[in-house]
């Protein structure tokens, strides 16, 4: 059976072969009415029309394909973001060609140069960008090539747009949690050195600390290796061989809490009875923890949706990429209170 053509979709349609052009690449530059739109495409798909996407790709100079460079793809939240974010697209006709750096910059390089060739309509970047990726990315953007951060650059590094979260008001709202409870002495397990969005979260926590008159105690941190269910195992067991000084646990993530619960029942203490612990970001394990954990939402929704506001308009050239620094989004956070944050022993009520 001979292949569908652009020919066979716009005479099955009605319409001119212009017209079924327009709306089978997408184009909203050219105003089509929304019903001959969606007429054209119900009758590509009815008839199993196929566009030559590599044509498509060198006639217009970009594809429907739009690049995704992650950091790291093992971190449940990010993921979470990614797979809303590409649903959105893909329901606008938009496909999502992912690569993994882990941070490395020579990988960074690679798949940039692997996107360019494949002539991506935009680029999304998840997460970790290395400090030479802005820097790698600015001759695209002043092509127009529409870019989007899912975390910020480094201060200086401006002129990519970001949707990300709310990471100091997010370390505020645990803080003034643990502080209403009657927790003074509160002990965290930090994140990376360098790691500036652990480093907002508890800049927010020390301000809502200071805002009640409790002082940090840097003697009660812990720094995590990595921030995974191991690593806040690890954490947790070398702060508790030093100190136990302490009745409140504040976590990078979610993931560290869990780890660390596990080194905290080991070492015979019960949650929330002896110690409360809270951590950051609200994965979907966390409600299942062994003590449901409480912690702050990250927004997964709303950022996605954000992100393809900003994104498709761009996609789809109906608006222009900016050539200038651009103001950093950042959405919400949320308290979820649940069962591993109470009162500290001396003021819990018996029974």
């Amino acid at each position: 059976m001979p292949a569908v053509t652009l020919k066979d979709v716009a005479r099955e349609a009605g319409v001119a072969l212009t017209t079924a052009a327009v709306a089978l690449r997408r184009d909203f530059r050219i105003a089509l009415k929304p019903a001959t739109r969606r007429r054209i495409l119900a009758v590509a798909r009815r008839l199993g029309y196929r566009r030559n996407q590599q044509a498509a790709a060198l006639r217009t100079g970009r594809s429907d394909w739009v690049g995704v460079l992650a950091g790291s793809l093992g971190m449940p939240v990010g993921l979470l973001k990614l797979r809303e974010i590409e649903r959105g697209l893909r329901e606008h006709g938009f496909r999502c060609l992912v690569r993994e750096t882990g941070g490395d910059p020579e990988l960074e390089a690679r798949f940039l140069q692997e996107f360019t060739d494949s002539r991506v309509a935009g680029l999304v970047v998840s997460d970790w960008p290395s400090p030479a990726l802005a820097a790698r990315l600015a001759p695209l953007t002043a092509h127009g090539l529409p870019v989007l951060a899912l975390e910020p650059f480094a201060e200086g590094q401006a002129g990519i747009a970001c949707v990300t979260v709310d990471r100091f008001s997010g370390g505020e709202q645990a803080g003034r949690h643990l502080a209403a409870l009657g927790h003074r002495r509160i002990a965290r397990l930090a994140g990376r050195v360098g790691d500036a969005n652990a480093q907002r979260r508890f800049a927010g926590l020390d301000a809502a600390l200071a805002a009640a008159g409790i002082p940090p105690l840097l003697e009660l941190e812990e720094p995590v290796a990595e921030h995974s269910f191991a690593g806040g195992y690890a954490a947790a067991t070398r702060l508790l061989a030093r100190r136990r000084d302490f009745t409140a646990l504040s976590c990078v993530n979610d993931e560290v809490a869990i780890g660390a619960m596990r080194a905290l029942r080991e070492a015979g203490l019960r949650i929330p009875r002896d110690l409360s612990v809270v951590g950051f970001d609200d994965i979907p394990v966390a409600p299942y923890a062994p003590v449901p954990l409480t912690t702050v939402a990250q927004p997964v929704g709303e950022v996605a949706a954000e992100a393809i506001r900003w994104l498709l308009p761009r996609l789809q050239r109906r608006a222009a990429a900016p050539a200038a620094a651009v103001a950093v989004i950042r959405m919400p956070m949320r308290l979820v209170v649940r069962e591993s944050s109470a009162p500290p022993p001396a003021l819990a009520v018996p029974g």
